[in-house]
């Protein structure tokens, strides 16, 4: 889970290598853009947190942006009724986090799936209009990180422009040598980013695993039908 792809039905698809996902890209040049002029900074809202826009088609951006008369033709009827069966499959909520000359930045968002065991992979979905979104096509490493059914505040901090300057107060890890880890996230997986794709409003970022860390108390915090709430509530 992060809008315009659901990526948890690619994991069958593409079984446990990861390199069929980037073989399916290259035979379906239909479903990836040439990558369009980077987008300047918006919103950093995710594609689901704020409102269930899970899935919306922008189809006068994506005219624009050279995605395909296919594309443009997409039934408005069809959007709702994907954006309300989205509203009712619950996600795990992340904070994707990278760092940048120094700076830490950070994310909230649903859109996250592994990928595969061999080699560990996970891919996450960024909106393209987010400020962290070009950011993330250039850095090495990313870390996704889980969040526990008690850091509902960090959820909302992270998708929130307003409270930008809270975010990296306490309880992250110090160093910008690797991405920002939270130290008491429910699952935090450090990733190196090999490969990310461009499709409607949000970009397939594609990680190697190369760090792993959890927090032994099992009870992520998930967000369904518009609503944040826990694994076990």
């Amino acid at each position: 889970m992060a809008g315009a792809v659901s990526v948890s039905s690619m994991v069958p698809l593409f079984g446990a290598d990861a390199s069929g996902l980037r073989i399916f890209f290259q035979r379906n040049p239909t479903f990836v853009s040439a990558a369009p002029a980077r987008d300047g900074p918006t919103s950093s809202l995710p594609r689901s947190v704020r409102d269930g826009q899970a899935g919306r088609l922008d189809v006068a951006s994506r005219a624009h942006s050279g995605h395909g008369a296919a594309m443009s033709e997409t039934d408005p009827s069809a959007v709702e009724s994907f954006r309300a069966a989205m509203r009712r499959v619950a996600s795990t909520v992340n904070v994707i986090t990278i760092c940048v000359g120094g700076e830490r930045m950070g994310i909230t968002a649903t859109a996250m799936s592994s990928l595969a065991m061999d080699p560990p992979s996970l891919l996450v979905c960024i909106n393209r209009f987010s400020a962290m979104h070009g950011s993330m096509e250039d850095v090495s490493h990313f870390c996704v990180n889980v969040l526990h059914r008690d850091q509902e505040n960090i959820a909302r901090m992270f998708a929130d422009r307003r409270q930008h300057a809270l975010r990296f107060l306490s309880g992250w890890t110090e160093d910008c040598v690797r991405p920002p880890r939270l130290i008491d996230a429910q699952a935090s997986i450090v990733c190196r980013r090999i490969d990310h794709h461009r499709f409607g409003t949000h970009s397939i970022f594609i990680g190697v695993v190369e760090d792993a860390q959890v927090r032994e108390e099992v009870n992520p915090l998930v967000y369904v039908d518009g609503q944040y709430g826990g694994a076990v509530d």
